[in-house]
């Protein structure tokens, strides 16, 4: 038993939801989240690990929390891992800082019915090469994940008008808003308001070498040992101290000891 207060129980909880729908709604691409944790300290610290997979693809992506977030929805990773997508729909992104202030600005001051008019108009009339010109993506199709959302829940959009708070965060805590809802919302504030939207993926890190599950393919073990053979000579001619270097050596042996 860790002997955390009820009050800050509650805050577990909200943060652990919380956490599962900016990885599921702010962050759309192409994965869906099928792992989440929280670990835990008898202070109450906590830091989240969310994992995301396409099915089709075979591909995975990690996304480690920072440790007690002061807000969650603006760039809140510690460290992001797995297949880099060329083109995401990321509204934790800085850059999308002026998306997430409209789409809380147009859900309380819009009619839920027109709002909802206006994001099926959007669809129908701007197909998949049109948007891409609108957006200036360098991509040859949008992802079909990624598509102004053709239906759009209108009880979603009451609940947002009437529940609506201050903040983003308000906003995806409220229930029955989605993926496909914020993903509507956030193209009516990008092409309709022109509110900076980011579309570039927040994943800096991938798997070089393949996976232990040898998906999506295999792990190159020889690439690896010669990949680790060029880092030791690049140690040992380093102008660092001798100590350093076999340290070095050593946390690069661990490493590699596959």
């Amino acid at each position: 038993e860790l002997g955390i207060s009820s009050q800050k129980i509650n805050k577990l909880i909200r943060a652990s939801r919380l956490t599962c729908k900016v990885d599921t709604c702010e962050l759309q691409d192409q994965h869906q989240l099928y792992f989440h944790t929280m670990l835990i300290d008898e202070k109450g610290n906590f830091t989240t690990i969310n994992q995301k997979m396409n099915i089709n693809k075979g591909t995975v992506r990690r996304f480690h929390w920072t440790l007690n977030p002061k807000q969650f929805v603006e760039e809140p990773y510690n460290t992001a891992v797995g297949s880099h997508q060329k083109v995401v729909l990321d509204l934790t992104s800085r850059k999308s800082r002026e998306c997430r202030k409209t789409i809380v600005d147009i859900v309380r001051d819009e009619q839920p019915k027109k709002l909802q008019k206006t994001i099926v108009s959007l669809s129908r009339e701007i197909g998949q090469t049109k948007i891409i010109d609108f957006l200036g993506i360098k991509i040859v199709k949008m992802p079909y994940e990624l598509a102004i959302p053709k239906k759009i829940s209108l009880e979603a959009l009451k609940n947002a008008h009437e529940f609506a708070g201050k903040n983003f965060a308000d906003l995806l805590e409220i229930r029955g808003v989605g993926p496909a809802t914020i993903r509507g919302l956030a193209y009516v504030s990008k092409l309709i308001y022109g509110a900076s939207t980011s579309f570039t993926d927040p994943i800096r890190y991938t798997y070089a070498f393949g996976t232990k599950a040898n998906i999506p393919y295999r792990l190159e073990k020889r690439a690896m040992a010669n990949v680790g053979e060029i880092l030791k000579n690049a140690v040992e001619q380093a102008k660092i101290g001798n100590r350093q270097k076999i340290e070095a050596i050593k946390r690069l042996k661990d490493f590699l000891n596959f």
